[in-house]
């Protein structure tokens, strides 16, 4: 099961792979993704930014994430136009494919 969050010190999501633990030694996953932050004041355009990304999940990776995904003042606009609206913020995170392999080098425990 995946999950998303935003890191409130640096304002980006991550992806975590919670149940890590439970793969088989040597399992990978491999997810592509679309993540985005929603704008909730204008309807024509309901995305404000949104990023695209892939990453491999594993026991000993778990977690991945963007270095950048928006600028502050673009989400916390005290003008009218930010993505904050009554301290609420919408993120959306879409898996657009997935898969599992294991690593066939590694013996076989």
């Amino acid at each position: 099961m995946a999950t998303n969050q935003i890191e409130d010190d640096e304002h980006k999501p991550t992806n975590e792979f919670k149940d890590h633990q439970k793969l088989p030694s040597g399992t990978k996953i491999y997810v592509e993704f679309k993540m985005g932050i929603n704008n909730q004041r204008n309807e024509e355009n309901c995305k404000k930014t949104e990023k695209e990304g892939n990453a491999w999940f594993s026991i000993s990776n778990k977690a991945w994430g963007f270095p950048y995904f928006i600028k502050l003042p673009d989400l916390e606009s005290k003008d009218g136009h930010g993505l904050i609206v009554n301290d609420r913020v919408v993120v959306e995170a879409e898996i657009t494919s997935m898969s599992m392999t294991k690593d066939l080098s590694q013996p076989n425990c």
